[in-house]
C-alpha cells in the first residue's frame, strides 16, 4: 500500500518512507512524503519506477507518460475492436 503523507503521523500504522524509496511520484509531490505499507513481508523490495495517474493511460502529449495501460481503440459489444 502506498500513499502520499505525514511519516511521523503514519509511522504508527506502519508506513515508512524506506519502503517506498524506489517510486518516483511526478511534481509536485514531495518524495519524502511518498511511504508505503507492506501486506506481505518484502513485498516492496522490487517496487520500482515511475507512477503515473490513472488519467494519464496513454495520454503522452497532456501526461508525459509512456503509453502505460493504453486503452484499446474500441470496444464493440463488448469485446475489444479485432478481438
Amino acid at each position: 500500500v502506498v500513499l502520499v503523507g505525514d511519516e511521523p503521523f503514519y509511522a504508527r500504522f506502519g508506513f515508512r518512507r524506506a519502503l517506498a524509496k524506489g517510486l518516483d511520484f511526478p511534481p509536485p509531490t514531495d518524495p519524502d512524503r511518498v511511504l508505503a505499507l507492506e501486506l506481505e513481508p518484502g513485498s516492496m523490495a522490487q517496487a520500482r519506477g515511475s507512477v503515473v495517474s490513472w488519467n494519464c493511460r496513454g495520454m503522452v502529449d497532456s501526461c508525459g507518460a509512456t503509453g502505460l495501460f493504453k486503452e484499446p481503440d474500441a470496444i464493440v459489444d463488448g469485446r475489444h475492436a479485432g478481438d
